[in-house]
């Protein structure tokens, strides 16, 4: 190995040459170069010591160079930081020629401990053997370093969190999963959660995680009074953080006394929001010595913070959503068990118009389904083609529907509800159903299919159409009959007046029906018999039984009787044209007066002849009494004489 006359072998070695000019040059740029260089260059002697230093090496330490001289590796090393018996075996390995490169953590003058990365070279310094020494500040670079690692610690700790959050199961376990993997990662003393009682406006720590040696403080920490920690509880509802290195600082002094009774030093505190609202927080403490809660800390806390309150949150959402389930279940079930249980058909389509509900009803009488859920996902067609398959033989067995209007597109086109009049043969028997529809919506408005119901009024059809033709024999009747017949409801108002009781007022349907009957009434009477007449007239409006009564119109004699019906309230009035009848009556009255006079005047002649005869009886009854009586006597004396 060349001799360096300065020991600088770090910087490269060259011939030198003998010139006392080259050489005096050379070392100029070496001396420059030395103390120019941002690096620590120290020259040490084989016993360790310093021999030289740069001003590199002043700056990093802070001693001067009369300072430096004399000095060891030993001198300037952290206590406690370095194996200094393997720094000087590897000081004696560059001595002897072999290069070496060590880690080493020096302490300034003014205390400060820092990193630093020394490379040894071997050297010759005044014809003896030395060991050049640079030296390199790493502490910016230890601290990346500490950062890079501190930030896989935390991304290890969110991932297994993370991980945990996927599939929580038990909350309260998950929970304390997290602040046991916090607590262990960051190597805090306890790690919390605080929960609010908005209801009595507590707080109350419900899970906790204590390093060994720290004590738990859950028991206590219960229905705390929020007005007491008003402060807290306000920065914690503004989403603020709670960062204390010392809790000197905390200025309710109600806080403080109570974090100094969990032997506190500092405290980082975060809020956690559940479904957008405060729901309590998360919190670090430490009680061994004073920590400066880092961003990343708060960060980290922040994260996990939020990922326990969407744990939370879906947690709730799941058992909300298991009770909604349950809810759906049993009105399901009800919904199944009213509607298997109706008459009437229930059912609901999708927009491709097959079923997605049928009851049981519908099953039965018209689909013929093995069951309710046969239907989901099939048409009407597709049951109409499996019955007319079923009895190919008779062309009638199922029509239903088929000169129908395709009521359900009526729905989906218009959107509206509708009613609809359907029938046809089912199972060969004639089917009428009245059919009622609607579109199915969802929360959002939009229409996803089509509900229905239907009642089978094929009877009530059948009794209709009878009805129809009694009503309609029955308007021949009225039409027809010689009578009048006028209808009137309970306020009086004429409802209907038959062809018959137009001839006899010779008044105008369209100016009868619609007014009141009272003004019929005045119509057909005269001015003298109205008090009477709209007497009885009220009484019958009112349903009490009123006897027929007359009254004479123009020329004519009316007879006027009612009937009051009970249901409807209504009154059917009869009005009958009596004036030949009353003619009749008046011959038949004359010819019983002249019949009486006649009967008189022979009755007068009886009476005298009667008179007579009886006197002619008296005389002649009265002699026979006397020829009895003398026959008795001569009787008598001939039984005496005998």
């Amino acid at each position: 190995m060349e001799s360096d006359p300065i020991g600088l072998s770090g910087f490269g070695k060259s011939q030198i040459n003998n010139s006392k000019s080259t050489t005096s040059l050379r070392l100029e740029m070496y001396g420059s170069l030395f103390d120019s260089a941002d690096d620590a260059i120290y020259i040490l002697d084989k016993e360790g010591k310093f021999i030289m230093v740069n001003k590199g090496a002043e700056k990093m330490y802070g001693y001067s160079l009369e300072e430096f001289i004399g000095k060891t590796p030993a001198d300037v090393s952290a206590e406690g930081k370095n194996d200094l018996e393997y720094v000087s075996q590897r000081l004696e390995d560059a001595i002897n020629g072999i290069p070496q490169q060590i880690d080493f953590w020096g302490v300034r003058k003014n205390g400060e401990i820092f990193p630093k990365i020394v490379k040894l070279y071997p050297g010759v310094f005044k014809g003896e053997k030395v060991v050049t020494a640079f030296a390199i500040d790493i502490t910016d670079r230890k601290r990346a370093e500490q950062e890079i690692e501190k930030r896989l610690v935390y991304e290890r700790i969110i991932s297994k969190i993370n991980q945990l959050a996927i599939n929580p199961g038990e909350m309260n376990l998950f929970i304390n999963q997290c602040l046991n993997i916090l607590g262990i990662g960051l190597q805090v003393s306890r790690v919390y959660v605080f929960k609010k009682d908005y209801e009595h406006n507590t707080i109350s720590n419900t899970h906790e995680w204590v390093k060994g040696g720290i004590l738990s403080q859950i028991e206590t920490l219960q229905n705390l009074d929020c007005e007491i920690y008003r402060d807290w509880m306000d920065e914690l509802q503004e989403n603020r953080v709670i960062n204390y290195s010392n809790i000197s600082s905390v200025t309710n002094a109600t806080v403080r006394e109570l974090l100094s009774q969990q032997q506190i030093k500092s405290i980082l505190v975060v809020p956690m929001f559940v479904a957008e609202r405060f729901d309590g927080f998360l919190g670090f403490d430490e009680c061994d010595d004073h920590r400066n809660w880092e961003d990343t800390d708060v960060t980290l806390l922040k994260t996990v913070a939020q990922i326990i309150a969407n744990s939370i949150d879906h947690y709730i959402s799941v058992q909300r959503l298991v009770e909604s389930q349950r809810n759906y279940k049993t009105l399901y079930n009800l919904l199944r068990s009213i509607s298997d249980n109706l008459t009437d058909m229930l059912w609901a389509k999708d927009l491709n118009k097959e079923y997605i509900f049928s009851n049981k009803a519908i099953c039965d009488n018209l689909l013929n389904a093995a069951s309710t859920d046969e239907p989901l996902g099939k048409n009407d067609m597709f049951f109409a083609e499996r019955e007319r398959q079923k009895h190919p033989e008779n062309n009638q067995w199922h029509t239903f529907g088929e000169v129908c209007q395709d009521s359900d597109q009526v729905i989906i086109d218009s959107k509206k509800p509708g009613q609809f009049d359907e029938y046809g043969n089912v199972k060969g028997a004639f089917l009428f159903l009245d059919v009622h529809k609607a579109p199915l919506l969802n929360e959002n408005g939009e229409m996803i299919g089509i509900v229905g119901s239907a009642r089978d009024v094929t009877r009530i059809k059948a009794i209709q159409q009878k009805l129809q033709e009694s009503e309609d024999k029955f308007r021949n009747i009225f039409q027809s009959v010689s009578d009048g017949v006028v209808y009137v409801d309970r306020n009086g108002k004429i409802l209907n007046i038959n062809q018959a009781l137009l001839d006899i007022t010779k008044l105008k349907k369209e100016k009868i029906v619609g007014r009141n009957a009272i003004l019929l009434v005045k119509e057909l009477i005269s001015f003298s018999q109205i008090p009477s007449i709209l007497k009885k007239v009220r009484l019958a409006l009112k349903g009490h039984s009123i006897e027929p009564f007359e009254i004479k119109y123009d020329s004519s004699y009316l007879e006027i009787s009612t009937s009051y019906d009970t249901q409807s309230k209504n009154i059917t009035g009869i009005i009958r044209d009596i004036t030949k009848r009353k003619k009749e009556e008046e011959e038949l009255s004359m010819y019983r007066e002249k019949l009486e006079e006649l009967v008189k005047a022979r009755t007068s002649e009886l009476e005298a002849k009667n008179k007579e005869l009886e006197r002619f009886n008296e005389l002649f009854v009265g002699r026979e009494f006397r020829i009895k009586e003398l026959k008795d006597q001569i009787r008598e004396l001939k039984k005496q004489i005998d």
